[in-house]
């Protein structure tokens, strides 16, 4: 009898050890599922869109003949959206086409010189000077005119 229980015993113990083998690596498999499916996954997680700064030419202009290092710093490789009137429409030396936005004051001749692709000349084509136009752009910065690299 005391034999026959030793059997059991043993048996149980065995069998113990064999469930333990196979329940344990069961039991993390599904925890580390669990745990990948709650996280949120990179992929799905898009980064925030840059935000585009809203400004008049004039005062754009302004910031950059008042400190252009800390115009640099607060617009350089910047999107803005900038509002403006149009005040010429032309082609620069390497034949792109531009169009200078100022507050719109008379005899103001310096603002922001917003260039374009040649994608965009039949657009701009229809621009008249005096008009009021707003161009979303990359600034890049100061020489005589404040550059917007329009998208």
């Amino acid at each position: 009898m005391l034999e026959m229980q030793r059997m059991v015993l043993v048996s149980k113990t065995i069998w113990e050890v064999k469930m333990k083998r196979i329940l344990i690596p069961i039991l993390v498999t599904g925890i580390l599922l669990l745990s990948a499916c709650a996280a949120p996954s990179p992929s799905t997680t898009q980064p925030a869109a840059p935000a585009v700064i809203e400004i008049s030419a004039a005062q754009l202009y302004e910031e950059y003949e008042a400190n252009e290092i800390a115009a640099d710093q607060k617009y350089k490789d910047k999107m803005l959206k900038v509002t403006g009137v149009v005040s010429s429409i032309g082609k620069d030396v390497l034949g792109s086409p531009y169009v200078v936005l100022t507050g719109g004051r008379e005899y103001e001749v310096w603002g922001v010189q917003c260039t374009f692709s040649s994608a965009y000349e039949p657009q701009l084509a229809k621009l008249t000077k005096g008009q009021v136009v707003t161009v979303t752009g990359k600034c890049k910065g100061y020489l005589i005119n404040v550059l917007l690299e329009a998208d």
